[in-house]
């Protein structure tokens, strides 16, 4: 496992792999914010639920749009992390309202560079504003979150999305 790096105010990731972490030594202290490898990260973290129940076709149509931005090499990988996490409904609603985002900026904006528009997701949904590089990018993306027009049922337990936005399916 590759060393991490230590985070300074204003740095961007030293790669589309690195997320922002807060680490912590063998008894359990925080030595700080760091730079590390998602690809390197292991948990040992116990399963909070058996499955994701209705939410699974949610999540799975958030990864069929976001996958290739995700530092996961699975979708069970990613899947996992909502069912480490205690309330993976509040989770999978910030994606949700996340993959929207994207999506419909992109509806409106052809030419914009996709991973200029992931990367400034991502640093707002790991509340890293400061870092991100337009403000206007990151509130017309926060907008277009919070109105996020999808209603659950118009998600099949596939993933599909039944709705009338046809560039959301």
């Amino acid at each position: 496992m590759s060393e991490p790096i230590p985070y300074v105010e204003g740095d961007t990731p030293p790669s589309p792999r690195h997320i922002l972490a807060q680490v912590s030594d063998d008894n359990g202290n925080v030595t700080g914010l760091f730079w590390v490898n998602a690809d390197e990260i292991h948990s040992s973290q116990r399963l909070q639920h058996e499955d994701l129940g209705q939410c699974i076709g949610v999540v799975r149509w958030i990864w069929k749009h976001l996958r290739d931005y995700l530092p996961y090499g699975s979708f069970e990988e990613w899947e996992r992390g909502f069912l480490m996490d205690a309330n993976p409904e509040q989770e999978i609603g910030l994606w949700w309202g996340a993959a929207y985002a994207f999506l419909q900026y992109r509806q409106d904006d052809p030419m914009a560079d996709p991973d200029a528009v992931y990367r400034t997701i991502g640093q707002l949904l790991i509340g890293q504003e400061s870092l991100v590089e337009s403000p206007e990018l990151a509130d017309r993306l926060h907008e277009l979150a919070r109105s996020n027009p999808m209603e659950f049922d118009e998600i099949t337990a596939e993933g599909d999305y039944t709705g009338p936005l046809v560039y959301l399916r």
